[in-house]
C-alpha cells in the first residue's frame, strides 16, 4: 500500500506544477524557507533562459558582460554565459579598448510552475515570466520592461576580483 500511495503523491505534485527546488528567493528574503543557491539546476535554467528572452528581445551590439547574482559560482558562469551567447562575457573580462555593455540578473523568484527574472541593463530592469509545462520545461512567457526606475549607472559594478570557486 505504501508503493501506492508514494506514487500516487508523486503523480499529484507532478501534474499540479510542484516540481522539485520550485520555491526559490534570489536575494533571499528575511524568513523565507525558499532555496536561495543561484548555482543550483533550477536557478540556472531560469537565468539562462530569461537572459536569453530579454536578448532576443533587446540585443546587444559585439561583446558584453554578465552578471549572475550575488554568490554565483565559477562553474555557474561557465554553464550558463554560454548558453546565453557566444559573446557573453563574465564580469571579470577585460576588454581591449573600450567598456562594454553590462547585463545583470538581480533576482529570481520561482513558486511552483512559474517564475520572474529581474535583469537590469543600460535601458532599465525588465522582468521576465516564465512557465513551467509539461514536457516542454521551462519557457519564456512575457517580458515587462519597467524601464529606467532606477538609476543603472551606479546600481552594478563589475567584479575586479575572481569569482566564488
Amino acid at each position: 500500500m505504501l508503493p501506492f500511495r508514494v506514487t500516487a503523491l508523486s503523480a499529484v505534485l507532478l501534474l499540479t506544477g510542484c516540481t522539485p527546488y520550485t520555491y526559490i528567493n534570489i536575494p533571499s528574503q528575511v524568513g523565507d524557507v525558499a532555496q536561495h543557491s543561484p548555482n543550483s539546476a533550477t536557478a540556472r535554467q531560469l537565468q539562462h533562459l530569461a537572459l536569453v528572452a530579454l536578448l532576443a528581445k533587446s540585443p546587444f551590439d559585439g561583446l558584453f558582460q554578465v552578471i549572475l547574482p550575488v554568490g554565483s559560482t565559477q562553474q555557474t558562469y561557465d554553464r550558463v554565459l554560454p548558453l546565453v551567447s557566444d559573446l557573453a562575457r563574465p564580469p571579470q573580462y577585460v576588454p581591449e579598448g573600450g567598456a562594454l555593455s553590462v547585463i545583470e540578473v538581480t533576482g529570481v523568484r520561482a513558486r511552483g510552475a512559474r517564475a520572474a527574472v529581474d535583469i537590469v541593463t543600460e535601458d532599465g530592469l525588465s522582468t521576465v515570466y516564465l512557465r513551467y509545462s509539461m514536457g516542454a520545461s521551462w519557457g519564456a512567457d512575457r517580458i515587462h520592461s519597467w524601464g529606467k526606475i532606477l538609476d543603472v549607472s551606479t546600481h552594478y559594478q563589475p567584479a575586479t576580483g575572481p569569482l566564488d570557486p
